[in-house]
């Protein structure tokens, strides 16, 4: 019965882990879908701690969602900012943690989460 329970937790908490709504992305591209399924986990595991669940932390300092682009908002902008870091706050590089596929994976999650009117490199 123990093992049962602990089971249908892991299948609960795994639903609840991977559907995000800020994943949905258009039906018309399947493989920019799987990107940010990908990313999202990444993000999950190494980036929601300091920037909330939607990368909307209520901290400027932290919010990625609000369109202000502290170190350059373009993907390649910020793929340098996650890869190196920024030296002298709290944001560590990502260059040596994480594969060139989940990198740019969390890169296109992050600038997913710019809200629309202000996207222009998507």
């Amino acid at each position: 019965m123990r093992s049962l329970t602990i089971l249908l937790l892991a299948g609960l908490f795994s639903v609840v882990w991977l559907t995000e709504p800020q994943v949905q992305a258009q039906e018309s591209d399947p493989e920019l879908a799987q990107s940010l399924k990908r990313g999202l986990r990444v993000f999950k595991i190494h980036c929601q701690s300091c920037h909330a669940k939607n990368g909307d932390h209520p901290d400027p300092l932290f919010n990625l969602a609000d369109g202000v682009w502290r170190f350059g908002g373009t993907l390649e902008e910020i793929e340098k900012t996650v890869s190196e870091g920024v030296p002298g706050t709290a944001m560590l590089g990502f260059a040596n943690r994480l594969s060139k596929k989940k990198l740019k994976d969390v890169v296109l999650l992050v600038k997913s989460f710019e809200p629309e009117a202000d996207s222009e490199d998507r």
